[in-house]
């Protein structure tokens, strides 16, 4: 997964599914292993093994889109990076691919021609995030990582778990989906 999100930082070709794939194989792997290992030492109920690990498939997924919301816009206090600063480092978080998806014309050549070869200055910075307004990146980014808030939720749903431990995990899926750094 780290392979891909460094080598999709040459590409300005990456479509969502790849996208996807790559952050299923980083944070999303990490996070799936760490609840699948725990309920199936835990508990050793398949069923259950089962659930934890989709739950953790998602937790992936929204933590990995939320933290390319946040290195996108996110506040330069909290996060200790620059407003822009993936976008000048050309990586392809969600918002950027979803933008190149989108993208028509002029605007296309213009995300296409600054995610080329060149250094990326604070105007070309400006101009992606004024093409990512342009086709509302930030609010689908937003839109599939809360879709994975809840996915993470409703893949317990199967099982019996214990009032306060379903709390708990809707506490951390609430505050991955709002965290600020």
């Amino acid at each position: 997964g780290q392979y891909l999100d460094l080598s999709y930082e040459r590409r300005p070709d990456v479509n969502v599914g790849e996208y996807l794939g790559m952050i299923s194989r980083k944070t999303g792997a990490l996070i799936r292993c760490a609840l699948e290992s725990g309920a199936m030492i835990g508990s050793g109920d398949p069923s259950i093994t089962l659930a934890f690990r989709e739950c953790g498939r998602s937790l992936g997924f929204l933590f990995q889109i939320r933290d390319d919301v946040l290195g996108i816009w996110g506040d330069q206090e909290a996060t200790g990076k620059p407003v822009g600063a993936d976008i000048q480092r050309k990586k392809s978080t969600l918002p950027l691919v979803y933008a190149m998806s989108q993208a028509r014309g002029r605007n296309k050549e213009l995300l296409r021609s600054i995610y080329s070869d060149r250094v990326v200055g604070e105007k070309d910075v400006a101009a992606v995030m004024e093409i990512m307004e342009t086709v509302n990146a930030r609010e689908y980014a937003e839109s599939l990582a809360a879709e994975y808030s809840e996915s993470a939720i409703e893949s317990l749903s199967g099982i019996e778990l214990a009032p306060d431990r379903l709390d708990a995990m809707e506490q951390i899926v609430r505050f991955l989906l709002a965290r600020q750094h």
